[in-house]
């Protein structure tokens, strides 16, 4: 078997680092020098360690050589004799487990640490009875089905210190959590006690206090994880730690699919021994850009064996509200979701389901023709807003997805912005003249933490009110208020007719546009897919090749890690 390896810079840079750390910087080992440089590359591509036994016994074509890789046991000895890594428990460069796992030490440590304090907490649990009253008034309010998951996750929720409640979008996530925090408020105390809500960024964040807030008209603040663990400038670390947890009784947190390894890791240490914590997700969704899949990890540890703590604690709501089961955008999203490729491609190019459709990718000239009056339409609304507000919330409407950033023809988001404001200009709903022009949408890449603002978060250009033909960039803020800042103290950021469905996360759109690839890309797969749709509430357009799709949807993402087998107990 020939591995070509590609190795990047920080990964040589890092594989020499650690030999000249050990005192091996004139070693001749090649095998030793790539099996670090791998494990580094592993971390930086999203896994949280490196499968060593993927290169043992292998030829890897490295920098023009081709080096034969020994087996599996002469790795071992390799790594421990050379010191470059250590057993779990011990403190080294990187850590190599049992199971051939490799990690950088600092992956292993967090991965270890979460997983201890996960296990601890869902250990926690008072007998069923303590919640019979509160599920009585909720029964009787009809606001609980007898035996059904909303009620276990109640249960879970006011039994334990920790409880996950996943599930598909509409399954009624939000709703349960908003009971689960209103009996809480009416139990003896329970108006004294601490309770935070937060979400991976500011637009997931405004989301969720929405929600709750049109349930129950009380929803308390909302804002990110960042904000929540107190952000230190120029560090990666936060206020609130282990020597300084969070003032809390109860936390409740959104959108954890989209948390890594290292924040979910800083966010759990942060809770107080006593406190409850309240995870909720889809753990289907796309795995977070940065390293691990903390939810679906602990999902499949709980998978694996339900009578466990753990697995008393994840609750999977499998009941759609939000589509019926005739809805084709449910349907479809099953049929991906299961990795049925036939069934999805079935429902997208039968022209008797409406609501959704699959159609060819067009070129460049063909875009603006066929692809004309969708955006138009679908933008019309919120350029022609009467306030920045108005514009926020219309711009919610209607979006463009793309897999790729830069792809080929028109099915890169850089491409596809161009396009968009060259059809919204010859319509005449904006004049770029400048580049911060009245109804430019733009997308943070970047945090700016003394700002409040973060990756992610999307604003619109407007006029300065009261500096007529000065411009402004306005954003919501989580309790729906507005706030705006000048354009030039934005950090980092991007047009957002467009945006990668990464970036879309978190977020929800009346009609979504997705454009795939022309071709297949390892970064085209069902998770990548089953996110795209299920942002769409009302209407879905595919717009690509149907070899692709199938492609894609047989194809999934699998982010190494040791965290489920470690909730597991294995």
């Amino acid at each position: 078997m020939m591995l070509i390896y590609e190795e990047r810079a920080p990964d040589a840079y890092f594989s020499r680092f650690i030999l000249r750390l050990i005192g091996r910087e004139t070693c001749d080992s090649l095998p030793l020098r790539l099996a670090v440089s791998m494990a580094a590359r592993s971390a930086a591509s999203g896994d949280v360690c490196f499968d060593l036994a993927s290169i043992q016994e292998t030829m890897v074509e490295y920098q023009g050589n081709r080096i034969a890789m020994p087996s599996m046991r002469a790795l071992r000895s390799l790594l421990y004799d050379s010191g470059a890594a250590v057993a779990p428990g011990a403190t080294g460069p990187l850590v190599l487990d049992e199971k051939g796992r490799l990690y950088l030490y600092r992956y292993w440590k967090l991965e270890h640490d979460l997983a201890a304090r996960l296990l601890k907490m869902a250990g926690h649990r008072a007998p069923e009875t303590a919640a019979s009253d509160a599920l009585s008034s909720l029964r009787t309010m009809g606001e609980l089905e007898a035996g059904g998951m909303q009620e276990r996750a109640v249960i879970a929720a006011l039994t334990g210190k920790l409880t996950i409640i996943a599930g598909g979008p509409g399954t009624g996530k939000t709703a349960t959590v908003g009971r689960i925090l209103s009996i809480l408020r009416q139990q003896e105390g329970g108006r004294k006690k601490r309770i935070a809500l937060c979400a991976p960024t500011g637009k997931a964040a405004a989301r969720l206090q929405s929600s709750l807030k049109a349930m129950s008209g009380e929803a308390g603040a909302v804002s990110t994880i960042h904000r929540l663990l107190g952000t230190i400038q120029g560090s990666t670390r936060f206020r609130h730690n282990a020597r300084n947890p969070l003032p809390l009784d109860i936390l409740v947190v959104d959108e954890v699919s989209m948390i890594a390894l290292p924040l979910m890791a800083a966010l759990v240490s942060a809770m107080r021994p006593e406190a409850s914590l309240i995870l909720l997700g889809d753990q289907y969704q796309l795995a977070s850009v940065e390293s691990g899949a903390v939810l679906g990890d602990i999902c499949s540890a709980a998978a694996r064996e339900p009578d466990s703590p753990m697995g008393a604690s994840v609750i999977t709501l499998d009941k759609s509200y939000r589509f019926s089961g005739e809805s084709a955008l449910g349907r479809l999203s099953m049929a991906v979701n299961a990795g049925n490729a036939a069934s999805a491609l079935a429902l997208l190019m039968d022209i008797s389901v409406s609501g959704i459709s699959l159609l060819p990718v067009p070129g460049e000239m063909a875009f603006r023709e066929e692809l004309k009056e969708c955006i138009v339409e679908g933008y019309r609304p919120y350029l022609e807003a009467e306030t920045p507000a108005g514009a926020l919330r219309h711009f919610e409407g209607f979006r463009i997805l793309a897999a790729l950033r830069e792809g080929p023809g028109v099915t890169g988001v850089m491409k596809l912005n161009r396009l968009v404001e060259e059809i919204l200009l010859q319509a005449g709903l904006i004049d770029p003249v400048e580049d911060f022009y009245p109804g430019r949408p733009v997308m943070l890449s970047a945090n700016d933490y003394s700002l409040n603002l973060f990756n992610g978060d999307t604003g619109i250009v407007v006029e300065d009110a009261l500096h007529p033909g000065r411009m402004r960039v306005a954003f919501m803020r989580a309790d729906g208020s507005l706030r705006t800042i000048a354009p030039e103290r934005l950090p980092s950021h991007e047009t957002a007719y467009a945006m990668t469905i990464h970036k879309s996360q978190g977020s929800e759109f009346d009609h979504v546009l997705m454009i795939l690839p022309e071709a297949g890309s390892p970064l085209l797969t069902r998770e990548l897919l089953y996110t795209g749709i299920t942002r769409a509430r009302a209407l879905l357009e595919v717009r690509g090749e149907a070899s692709v799709f199938e492609e894609a949807v047989k194809k999934t993402t699998i982010r190494l890690s040791g965290l489920c087998d470690i909730l597991h107990g294995v």
